[in-house]
C-alpha cells in the first residue's frame, strides 16, 4: 500500500510496477482517481486555452479586423502556451502534481476574467492581442498534467493512459466550440463575453476537485536537474521535432479551422448584412460553427487509440506510418482547395484531425519506453533497479515537458503558415502544400531514427576462410556464413534439424529457443516440436537475439528484427565436438576475450542461457573485450555473444569446474 506522508495528499512511497501492488494494494484505484481529475483541469485548462478559436469568429465587421489580423490573435495563445509549458513541467516537482494543478485551475481566472470585462467593439486591436496572450496559461496545463500522470501509471499502462489524459483535455478544444455554437445559435453573435463567462465557474470547480481528490507524490519532488539531463540527450530533440508534427497539427488545426473554412469557401460561408447602411457579404460564423467542432472532438477521441496502437506495436512504426497518412490527407486537401470541393476538404481535414490525434498518442508512448530502455541497461550495468526506475520517470517527465512545449509552438507555426498562405495568395494551397512535405519529411525522421535496420554486413568467403584458418569451433565458423538479419513483424516460425559430419539426420525435436532483446532480458522461449516446427512471436519494433541448441550440437545465433511481417528459417545445428564432463554443481564461470575484425570488441553483450532455453545471466564486456560471468550451478550452458553491426555468434559448453575460457571472434 502507498504510504501516507506527514501532510494530507502526499504519498512517499510508490511503486506501480510492482504488480501486486498495482492489483491488489490499491495502487491501480489511486491512479485512476488521479486521473479523472487530472482530466478534468486539463480539459478546461485545454477550452481556456482554445477560446480564441471561438471568440475570433464573434469579431465581424464591427471590430475591424482583417482575416490576416485574426490568424495573428489565435497564434499568441499557441506561442504563450507552448513558452508556459516547461516552467509548467518543472512545477510538479517543485510543488506536487496536486498542488500545482489547484494552481495552474485558478491561473486561468485571469484571461477569463480579463476578457470578460474587455472584450467589446472599439477595442484596440493590442488590447486583444493581449488577451489573446493571457489565453496561453491554459496551454501550460497539459504538460504538467502528462508530467503528473505518467508518474502514476506502469510501463505497461503508460500509452493508455497518457492517451486518454491527453485525449480528454484535448476535448476541450471542441467544448469550447460547441459552447461557441450555442452561443451564436441563442443570443447571436454580438455576445461573445458569454463564452468567457462559462469557463470562470469551470475553472474553480476544477481547483476545488484537485483540492479534494487528488494526491501529490513525494518521489517526483526537488527533481532538480531533470530537464538538463533530458536536453542533453539527443533524441529529446528528435520526438520534440516529430510532436510538432502531431500535437502542433492539432492544435494548430483546432485554432485556425473555422477562420479557414470562412476564407476559404466565402461563397458558402456568407450572408447579406448591412455594415454602415449598404447590403454587404459578411461571414457566417454560425454555419462555420457547425463544423468546427467536429476536427477537434474526433482527433481528441483518436488520441488514446494512438497510445493503444503504440502500446501494442510500438510506437516508432505507429509514428511512421501514421505521418505518411497525414501527408496523404494533406494532399487531399490541396486537391480540394484547388477544386473548391466543400465535401472533400472537409473529408481532408477531418482526417489530418483524426491522424494528429493517433500520432499524438504514438509519439508520447515513444517517451517513456526509450527511458525504460535506458533504465534496464543500466540495471544490467549493476544500478540499483529503484534508482534506475526514478530516473527513468524524472527524465521521461522532463521530456514530456520539452516535447509538449516544443510541439506546442508547431501550433504557432501552422497559424502563421495559413496567416501568409492566405494574405499572399488568397487561399491556403501553400500552407496544405508545405503541411504535407513536412509530414514526409517527419516520416523520414522517424525511420532513420528509429527503425532503419542497423547494418549487418554480410561475411564475405574471404573472411570464413580467414575464421576457419584461425581453428575456431564450428559454432563460429556457422555464424560468419549466417545471412543478414531476418526481419519479423509479430511472429517467427521454422523448424530444426541436426547434421552430423555434414549430413542432415532430421528434424530435432526439444531444442531450445530463446529470443533476447538488446539488454540480454529473456523476451520468448519455447522448444522445438514433432518434425523440429517452432513459432515465436517477437515484438515489432523490437530487435532480439535468436539463440537455438540442443544437447549434443552447437548453438546457433541470429538476429531477428520486427516491421516487416512474419518469416520463416530453417534452423541447422551441427554436431558438436565437445562431449560432456562432469558437472561442477558450483563455482563455475565463464571467462573469455570478444575480437571483430579491427580488435577487441567492447561493450558486447554476453548471455548465459541454461537447458531449458532460459536466461539467466547476461554481461558485457569491457574496453579490452575481456568478460568474466558467474554460470551459478552449471551444467548445460549456451553462451550468446552480440554486438551492434556484427553477426552474432553462440555456443553450447558443457562446464566443468572453475573458469571455463570461451573466446569469439565476430565479424
Amino acid at each position: 500500500m502507498p504510504t501516507a506522508g506527514a501532510r494530507r495528499h502526499w504519498i512517499t512511497e510508490w511503486d506501480a510496477e510492482d504488480v501486486e501492488f498495482w492489483e491488489n494494494g490499491g495502487g491501480k484505484q489511486i491512479a485512476r482517481r488521479n486521473l479523472a481529475f487530472s482530466v478534468f483541469a486539463e480539459h478546461v485548462g485545454f477550452a481556456v486555452w482554445t477560446m480564441w478559436a471561438t471568440l475570433v469568429l464573434f469579431l465581424g465587421p464591427k471590430y475591424g479586423f482583417t482575416p490576416a489580423q485574426k490568424f495573428t490573435i489565435t497564434s499568441l495563445p499557441a506561442a504563450v502556451g507552448g513558452m508556459a509549458r516547461l516552467p509548467y513541467t518543472l512545477a510538479v516537482a517543485r510543488f506536487g502534481g496536486r498542488n500545482w494543478t489547484i494552481v495552474s485551475a485558478l491561473l486561468l481566472l485571469i484571461p477569463c476574467a480579463a476578457t470578460l470585462f474587455l472584450l467589446e467593439p472599439g477595442v484596440e486591436y493590442s488590447t486583444v492581442l493581449l488577451l489573446g496572450a493571457l489565453g496561453g496559461f491554459g496551454g501550460g496545463n497539459f504538460a504538467s498534467s502528462m508530467a503528473n500522470i505518467n508518474s502514476f501509471y506502469p510501463q505497461r499502462e503508460k500509452g493508455w493512459a497518457l492517451g486518454l489524459n491527453a485525449a480528454g483535455g484535448n476535448l476541450g478544444v471542441a467544448v469550447i466550440q460547441l459552447i461557441g455554437l450555442a452561443v451564436l445559435a441563442t443570443v447571436g453573435v454580438n455576445h461573445p463575453r458569454v463564452v468567457v463567462g462559462v469557463m470562470i465557474p469551470l475553472a474553480v470547480i476544477a481547483a476545488l476537485c484537485a483540492a479534494l481528490f487528488m494526491d501529490n507524490l513525494a518521489t517526483v519532488r526537488n527533481d532538480k536537474g531533470a530537464m538538463r539531463e533530458a536536453c542533453r540527450e539527443p533524441h529529446t530533440w528528435v520526438i520534440s521535432f516529430l510532436y510538432i508534427g502531431t500535437f502542433g497539427s492539432f492544435i494548430g488545426f483546432g485554432f485556425a479551422f473555422g477562420q479557414v473554412l470562412l476564407v476559404q469557401f466565402p461563397e458558402t460561408f456568407d450572408k447579406i448584412a448591412m455594415v454602415n447602411g449598404t447590403a454587404t457579404n459578411v461571414p457566417d460564423p454560425v454555419k462555420a460553427a457547425y463544423l468546427t467542432f467536429l476536427g477537434p472532438l474526433i482527433g481528441s477521441l483518436t488520441r488514446p487509440l494512438g497510445g493503444k496502437l503504440a502500446d501494442q506495436l510500438g510506437g516508432a512504426p505507429v509514428t511512421f506510418w501514421n505521418f505518411f497518412a497525414m501527408a496523404a490527407f494533406a494532399f487531399t486537401v490541396l486537391n480540394a482547395s484547388a477544386q473548391g470541393s466543400l465535401g472533400m476538404f472537409l473529408v481532408g481535414f477531418i482526417g489530418l484531425f483524426v491522424t494528429a490525434g493517433i500520432g499524438n498518442g504514438s509519439t508520447y508512448k515513444m517517451i517513456p519506453t526509450m527511458f525504460k530502455a535506458r533504465a534496464d541497461a543500466a540495471v544490467a550495468a549493476g544500478t540499483d533497479p529503484e534508482l534506475a526506475v526514478r530516473q527513468a520517470r524524472r527524465r521521461s517527465n522532463a521530456l514530456i515537458g520539452i516535447a509538449g512545449a516544443i510541439g506546442a509552438f508547431g501550433g504557432l507555426a501552422v497559424n502563421i503558415t495559413f496567416r501568409e498562405s492566405f494574405l499572399h495568395n488568397k487561399n491556403g494551397n501553400a500552407a496544405y502544400l508545405s503541411f504535407a512535405l513536412v509530414y514526409l519529411l517527419m516520416a523520414a525522421v522517424t525511420w532513420l531514427v528509429y527503425l532503419q535496420p542497423r547494418r549487418i554486413p554480410t561475411a564475405s568467403a574471404a573472411e570464413v576462410r580467414a575464421a576457419r584458418a584461425l581453428n575456431l569451433p564450428p559454432r563460429y565458423q556457422q555464424s560468419a556464413a549466417s545471412p543478414s538479419p531476418m526481419s519479423v513483424d509479430l511472429a517467427v516460425r521454422g523448424t530444426v534439424t541436426g547434421t552430423r559430419h555434414g549430413t542432415v539426420q532430421g528434424a530435432l525435436t526439444g531444442a531450445s529457443l530463446t529470443l533476447i532483446d538488446a539488454l540480454g532480458h529473456e523476451v520468448s522461449r519455447t522448444a522445438s516440436g514433432p518434425g523440429g516446427r517452432f513459432e515465436m512471436h517477437v515484438p515489432g519494433d523490437q530487435r532480439c537475439l535468436l539463440v537455438a541448441g540442443a544437447p549434443g550440437y552447437a548453438a546457433l545465433a541470429l538476429l531477428v528484427e520486427g516491421g516487416a511481417g512474419d518469416a520463416r528459417h530453417h534452423l541447422v545445428l551441427a554436431e558438436s565436438p565437445e562431449t560432456p564432463d562432469t558437472i561442477a554443481p558450483t563455482g563455475c564461470e565463464v571467462v573469455g576475450t570478444v575480437i571483430g575484425p579491427r580488435g577487441p570488441v567492447g561493450s558486447a553483450l554476453v548471455t548465459l542461457i541454461d537447458a531449458a532455453g532460459a536466461v539467466y545471466r547476461t554481461g558485457y564486456t569491457d574496453t579490452d573485450g575481456r568478460y568474466r560471468i558467474d554460470a551459478g550451478e552449471g551444467g548445460q550452458v549456451t553462451v550468446s555473444v552480440a554486438s551492434a553491426d556484427l553477426h552474432p555468434a553462440a555456443g553450447a559448453l558443457y562446464l566443468r569446474p572453475g573458469a571455463h575460457v570461451y573466446d569469439v571472434r565476430l565479424v
